[in-house]
């Protein structure tokens, strides 16, 4: 007879979903630029935000580990094209400063946290996108992947219910 799960290797977990998962080929996704910059975009998410998105990658990472200054906004919504028109996005392919992911799965606006008035993707999902994304990504996913271990009591669910 299976016995009840008692405890969870997550970070083996973690490093398991990372083989199969990539944040910028798993989820559809665009590339845009924000006129004010992407500080100037996550201000106005947060006066006005959305009906469903939640923030993942560098901006929402730095909440709790810096690595860096970031440079891109990544943010989750199932309508990228409503988003950019609401936020006076521009298209572009090269050099943009924010990326609208539409989620392969609708899990990533579980588990979220409301941040300075902006709705972050829960820290697992941020952790997963970082460790998974590009240029300076995979650094911040490793730095907030140590502080995870490192505060589990703050994170981390104590009973599977």
């Amino acid at each position: 007879a299976r016995q009840p799960v008692t405890t969870v290797d997550w970070e083996k977990i973690v490093r398991q979903i990372t083989d199969d998962y990539r944040l910028l080929s798993s989820n559809e996704t665009a590339t845009w630029t924000a006129m004010g910059g992407p500080e100037q975009f996550l201000r106005d998410l947060a006066a006005k935000p959305p009906k469903r998105y939640a923030l993942t990658g560098s901006f929402s990472s730095i909440e709790t580990v810096i690595v860096t200054a970031p440079t891109a906004a990544v943010v989750y919504t199932d309508d990228p094209e409503r988003l950019a028109k609401d936020y006076r996005l521009r298209p572009t392919r090269t050099g943009g400063n924010v990326i609208t992911a539409v989620p392969y799965d609708p899990i990533v606006y579980e588990r979220t946290r409301t941040i300075d008035g902006i709705e972050h993707a829960s820290i697992t999902q941020v952790l997963v996108d970082c460790l998974t994304g590009m240029q300076r990504m995979p650094s911040e996913g490793e730095a907030l992947l140590k502080w995870m271990k490192q505060n589990e009591q703050r994170w981390r669910f104590n009973t599977l219910d």
